[in-house]
């Protein structure tokens, strides 16, 4: 995981030394990778205290994601108007088949959680950036240098790692969700 870290972190200071990013956008960038932390932890959590069974994690995420459209979407045409409604329009299969990637894509990760630690599981999910610069790439022709590309590797070796059966951690189903840590615990406990 340090070594995940190290990477993007080495990643982002090169930016910063170059000129490529300025400061606002780092306090962006971590700001979003808290962002990303907490709703892993909840997910994951989410997902081992609503049943043992993939068909509990999906049900969860399925929840979530229908609870999060129903609160954004009113957001999305407040703020964008009829430009949100015609994009939507425009283009419904492409749309359909976007949500559903990105629903099954992430209840997988959320099934994952259920099977071996959330953390681990997060540094594999973050790994996308490896393949999102393989992207970059060879489809949209962006510029990779080789100082960009040993960073981008530490991550990608962090992640696997991270997944590796010799791990510090168990991929056993765990029987129970493991408990909450007490900041984290509801009046009365979980």
């Amino acid at each position: 995981m340090l070594a995940l870290v190290a990477g993007v972190f080495a990643m982002g200071a090169s930016g910063l030394a170059h000129g490529r990013i300025d400061r606002a956008t780092v306090g962006v960038a971590l700001v979003n990778a808290v962002v990303i932390a907490v709703y892993s932890v909840i997910d994951g959590e989410g997902a081992r205290l609503s049943g043992p069974t993939a068909a509990h994690a999906f049900g969860y995420n399925a929840w979530a994601d229908f609870l999060t459209a129903l609160l954004y979407a009113p957001l999305l045409v407040a703020w964008r108007g009829r430009a949100a409604l015609s994009e939507f329009a425009r283009a419904p299969l492409r749309a359909a088949a976007g949500g559903a990637a990105a629903f099954i894509g992430y209840a997988l990760v959320v099934w994952a959680m259920t099977r071996a630690e959330i953390g681990a599981v997060a540094a594999v999910r973050e790994s996308s950036v490896v393949f999102a610069a393989v992207i970059g790439v060879f489809v949209l022709g962006e510029p990779f240098k080789p100082a960009r590309a040993g960073r981008r590797r530490s991550s990608w070796l962090a992640s696997r790692r991270s997944s590796s059966p010799d791990a510090h951690y168990s991929l056993e189903t765990p029987q129970t969700a493991p408990p909450l840590p007490k900041v984290l615990q509801l009046s009365g406990g979980v």
